[in-house]
């Protein structure tokens, strides 16, 4: 699997100054014409280099409103008029429908790109979307969510994960994180039963070296006596819950 985070890149950034807010670790790249045609022909080009059966796309969200508190740059300003058939507005600052309906029209045209891009090269290849919060207004019920191979549910929040099984198309299997978030519970999910069937997934912060603990050490000890204080800590002891479950072992 290969992953791309979409509202992000520090590169892009950086060689476009005037197409970004910058490089911050949010979001920070409106969906421009330039900016997706050098999203899909990256995707494009992983695909038919590395023969990947799928990538994520994570982050597909707008530009953060922290960064847009000075302002919005010329470049979201024209994409705004362009996407919507309407002036930006005079003073700055789109009113709530309007900003929302703005920013639902850009994911949607990126999403659209991203499937045509796939589809051209490789419709096989699987499309998985890695999403923080559910309940966002400008993906409810979007054409991503019913159109996308994978949908994953990064919060523990449960109702989250049953908001997103509800926009979900048929073809679509849905996944949930319980691994790195510090409010994740592997053990305490896993302990439930109707938990046991979901397809499951976990990401950690890497230590220096990149990697989490050898799984030897995961499983020499009670995940009780993995602390629950600290990021790796927390990981470390959803990780070791984790891997119980999937070797059959009491957690």
């Amino acid at each position: 699997m290969g992953y791309f985070c979409v509202g992000a890149n520090s590169k892009w950034g950086k060689d476009h100054p005037d197409l970004s807010y910058g490089t911050p670790f949010t979001p920070h790249i409106p969906f421009t014409d330039k900016y997706l045609g050098y999203l899909c022909k990256s995707m494009e080009d992983a695909i038919k280099k590395t023969g990947i059966d799928g990538y994520m796309i994570d982050w597909v969200w707008n530009p953060s409103e922290k960064l847009r508190d000075k302002g919005w740059i010329p470049a979201e300003q024209r994409l705004f008029t362009q996407l919507t058939g309407r002036p930006f507005p005079e003073n700055g600052y789109p009113p709530g429908e309007e900003k929302i309906e703005y920013e639902r029209k850009a994911i949607n045209r990126c999403w659209a790109r991203i499937k045509e891009s796939r589809d051209r090269t490789n419709a096989k290849c699987i499309l998985w979307l890695s999403v923080n919060n559910m309940a966002n207004p400008t993906i409810h019920n979007s054409p991503m969510l019913k159109q996308v191979n994978w949908v994953m549910n990064e919060s523990p929040d449960a109702n989250l994960y049953r908001l997103g099984r509800e926009m979900i198309g048929a073809q679509t299997r849905m996944l949930q994180n319980v691994v790195g978030w510090p409010a994740h519970n592997a053990e305490k999910f896993l302990a439930d039963p109707k938990n046991r069937a979901l397809d499951l997934y976990g990401f950690v912060m890497p230590r220096a070296n990149s990697l989490p603990l050898p799984i030897k050490e995961y499983l020499s000890k009670p995940v009780d006596n993995f602390t629950n204080q600290g990021r790796f800590s927390i990981n470390d002891r959803n990780i070791a819950a984790l891997a119980r479950f999937y070797r059959g072992l009491p957690l």
